[in-house]
Order: C-alpha cells, then structure tokens, then sequence
C-alpha cells in the first residue's frame, strides 16, 4: 500500500472512486474536487493501482474528508493517512451509509467538541487530544 500527496492526475481516479462508493452520502463536483487538489493538503491511498482511500484537509487544519473504501477499513489505512495528513479539527459526518465515524476518532486521540452542527445535526466537531 502506497499513501502519498494527491496530484492533479489523480483527478479521474478520485472521481471515479467517489461515485463508486460514495453517492449515497454526497456528490462532488469536479470544480470543487479540481480545488482540493489544488489548493488544500489531500493524500490518496493505493493497493497497487486501486485506489482505495482519500483525504481532503483545508489549509486550516480542518479534516472535511477522510474516505476509505469498505473493504479495507480495519487494516491501518485511515489511521495512516491521519498521520499523513495531520488534521487537528475533523468535521465528523455522523449519519454516513457505512456507519458513524466517531469512535474511529476517538481511538485516533481526538474528541468531540461541542453540540453537533449541521441543519440535520449530524456533523460534530473533533479536535485533536494535545
């Protein structure tokens, strides 16, 4: 497995991963994913040419995406790409198809902070454990 900076060219593998996993929870336009990869830190995770994890964080530190593919969760991949990628807030989306990331946060030193937000109240706020 190979966990590195996302590049521009990544674009179509990303796109294609999104849709392939991802639709029932959002969509991203390709305007918006060509300005993550442009001007936010986001990482890509392979095994071998399969890609099979993403990561978006702004320049402010805040985590917006953490994405890694069902059928490798549980094998070191997302605790991987948070050390890569060194988030100290995740906006944490609570009601995701897979399920509730919150507890993944949690085993990775961060914590809840606040209410949660949202106008379904379904995103909570973790910061990371100093």
């Amino acid at each position: 497995m190979v966990i590195r900076k996302a590049e521009i060219k990544d674009q179509y593998a990303i796109t294609k991963y999104l849709d392939k996993y991802l639709r029932r929870d959002w969509f991203e336009t390709r305007k918006r994913l060509l300005t993550f990869l442009k001007f936010y830190n986001c990482h890509v995770a392979f095994d071998k040419d399969k890609l099979i994890g993403f990561s978006v964080v702004q320049k402010n530190g805040l985590m917006i995406r953490l994405l890694i593919i069902p059928e490798y969760r549980g094998m070191g991949v997302g605790g991987r790409m948070l050390r890569e990628s060194k988030p100290q807030i995740i906006r944490c989306k609570t009601d995701q198809s897979t399920g509730d990331p919150s507890a993944f946060y949690e085993k990775h030193g961060y914590f809840a902070q606040g209410e949660r937000i949202g106008r379904k109240k379904n995103i909570q706020l973790m910061l990371k454990k100093l």
